[in-house]
C-alpha cells in the first residue's frame, strides 16, 4: 500500500521555510520535528543570546494557505484532542499562519489563549483566533522572541515541574521522556530536585541521544579548563551553588551501570574540544571512578581491544589518585594478560608516568 502525498504540501512547505528563514537568520534554532513523531508541532525553535544557548524554547505549528484565513482575519483550527495536547504540553506553543499570497506570518501563543480561555476545551472543535497585530517577519522576529522568553519565565511553576518530571521518567515513551528532560532544564534548571532526578534517572533510558543530551548538560555545570571565559560571558556561567550541588549528585547517584552507559562516548578515546572530553569531565566527579573502571577491564568475557581501552581510561583515572598504585596495576595487567599486542603502549605510558608523574589527558 502507498502513501499519497497531500495536495497542500507545497504549500504547507512555503510557510515552513519561511519561519526557518526568519528563525536562523537571527542566529536562532530551528529544528524540525518528524511526521513520525509530529503530535501536534512541526518543529521547536531554542532562542539565542549573544550565540548563547538561552535555553527557552517554544514549539510551534505552522499553517499554510487560503483556509486558515476569513472574513474576520487568521485562524488555526483545532480538534479536541490537538487542543487537550497543546493545553498539557510542558512548553509554550506558538501557531504560526502563513500567508501565502502576502508573503506574510503571523502568530499567536496558543498556551496563553488556552489559559485565558479554557471554556474551549470543553468543545469538539475550536478556531483560534490569531491576531493580525502579531506579525513574524525578519523585523519583528525580536518581539515574538521577547515575548515567548517572559512568557517561559512565568512558565515555571511547580505544577508545570511535577508534570515535567512525570514525563521524564515516562522511560517507554522517549519522546515523552525528552521533552520531559528539554522542559526541566528550560524551566527548571534553577532546582536542586531537577539535577537529582536528572541524575538518578540516567542510568534507566535507553535512548542514546537522550543520553548524550544529559552527559552534555551535566557538563555545562562542570569546571573545563579547555573553555575561557570572558567578562562579558560570565553572565552565562551557572550558578556556584547549583554547580556544586550537580558535582556532589553525579558522586553519589552515578551507579556503575550509569558509568558503563557513559563510557560508550568514550569508545574512540578522549580528545580535547570533543563530546568525549565533556563525558570524561563527568565521570571525573566520581570518587571511585578508577576502581570501577578497573573492575571493568577485568571482565572475563571481554575481547582483548575492549579490555585495553578499558584499562587505558582507567590509567587516566587513577594517576589522579596514586600514580605510584597506578604503575603497579599496570605491571600486573601486563602479566595477567601477557599476549597482548599492545603491551609496548602501557610500557610506554608506565615510562612517562616513571619520568613526568602524569600522562596528559585529551
Amino acid at each position: 500500500m502507498t502513501t499519497k502525498r497531500s495536495h497542500n504540501k507545497p504549500i504547507e512547505n512555503l510557510g515552513v521555510e519561511f519561519i526557518k528563514s526568519i528563525v536562523k537568520s537571527h542566529n536562532c534554532i530551528y529544528q524540525a520535528i518528524s511526521l513520525n513523531n509530529d503530535q501536534g508541532n512541526d518543529c521547536f525553535i531554542e532562542f539565542i543570546d549573544n550565540n548563547i544557548a538561552t535555553s527557552f524554547c517554544v514549539f510551534a505549528q505552522i499553517k499554510s494557505g487560503k483556509s486558515y484565513k476569513d472574513k474576520t482575519g487568521y485562524k488555526i483550527p483545532a480538534d479536541l484532542d490537538h487542543l487537550q495536547y497543546w493545553n498539557n504540553h510542558l512548553l509554550p506553543i506558538a501557531g504560526i499562519v502563513f500567508d501565502v499570497e502576502l508573503e506574510r506570518a503571523y502568530w499567536v501563543n496558543i498556551t496563553e489563549y488556552l489559559k485565558i480561555n479554557p471554556q474551549i476545551l470543553l468543545n469538539k472543535s475550536h478556531n483560534i483566533r490569531v491576531d493580525r497585530n502579531n506579525e513574524l517577519s525578519l523585523k519583528t522576529f525580536p518581539l515574538f522572541k521577547e515575548h515567548f522568553t517572559n512568557y517561559s519565565r512565568d512558565y515555571k511553576n511547580y505544577e508545570n515541574f511535577g508534570r515535567s518530571l512525570e514525563a521524564f521518567t515516562n522511560l517507554s515513551q522517549p519522546d515523552i521522556c525528552y521533552t520531559g528532560l528539554k522542559s526541566l532544564f528550560a524551566n527548571h534548571r534553577e532546582r536542586q530536585a531537577s539535577w537529582y532526578y536528572i541524575i538518578l534517572n540516567f542510568a534507566n533510558i535507553n535512548e542514546k541521544g537522550i543520553q548524550i543530551n544529559i552527559l552534555g548538560m551535566l557538563s555545562n555545570y562542570l569546571d573545563n579548563s579547555t573553555v575561557f571565559w570572558n567578562s562579558e560571558d560570565y553572565l552565562h556561567y551557572q550558578a556556584s551553588s547549583i554547580r556544586l550541588k550537580i558535582a556532589e549528585f553525579i558522586n553519589e547517584l552515578f551507579t556503575p551501570k550509569a558509568v558503563k552507559v557513559s563510557l560508550y562516548f568514550l569508545k574512540e578515546g578522549i580528545a580535547k574540544g570533543s563530546f568525549s572530553y565533556l563525558v570524561f569531565l563527568v565521570l571525573t566527579q566520581l570518587n571511585d571512578i578508577h576502581n570501577i573502571v578497573y573492575q571493568f577491564s577485568l571482565d572475563e568475557n571481554l575481547q582483548l581491544d575492549e579490555r585495553n581501552k578499558l584499562f587505558w581510561l582507567y590509567i587516566h583515572f587513577a594517576q589522579h589518585h596514586s600514580v605510584d598504585k597506578t604503575i603497579i596495576d599496570i605491571d600486573n595487567f601486563l602479566v595477567r594478560y601477557p599476549n597482548n599486542e599492545e603491551a609496548y603502549l602501557f610500557e610506554g605510558i608506565k615510562e612517562t608516568l616513571l619520568k613526568e608523574g602524569y600522562i596528559q589527558t585529551g
